[in-house]
């Protein structure tokens, strides 16, 4: 099965100038994301996306898409990684979190490097 991400031809707001870049295949969007020209809150948008243009950390199929193939490199953390301690909430820095249009607050994860929407 096709995942829906890969089918779409995406854009992205570069971060500096606002500008709209693409179009971009999943593959070219994936390599942005690791080499971090890209991230969470970048701005991206393809045809019929009905919300316009969205923060990569709220367009799900977009985002798991980048990270399905990131397996790879999960296995050389061992297991040390997986327990390092969570910052209580309000230790998180504020460059680290922002509010979405719907008034979500979503704080960066550093443990799993993702955006995650703050009960």
């Amino acid at each position: 099965g096709e995942d829906p991400a890969h089918r779409v031809e995406w854009y992205f707001q570069e971060p500096t100038t606002r500008q709209p870049a693409g179009p971009w295949t999943v593959q070219q969007l994936r390599k942005r994301w690791r080499s971090n020209q890209i991230n969470g809150l970048t701005l991206v948008w393809h045809a019929g996306l009905e919300a316009g243009w969205t923060p990569l950390a709220e367009v799900s199929e977009l985002k798991s898409a980048l990270r399905m193939e990131e397996g790879e490199e999960d296995e050389d953390e061992g297991p040390v990684g997986k327990h390092r301690k969570r910052a209580p909430l309000d230790e998180v820095p504020l460059t680290h979190t922002y509010t979405s249009e719907l008034g979500v607050l979503y704080v960066y994860d550093e443990i799993d490097e993702d955006w995650k929407a703050s009960e």
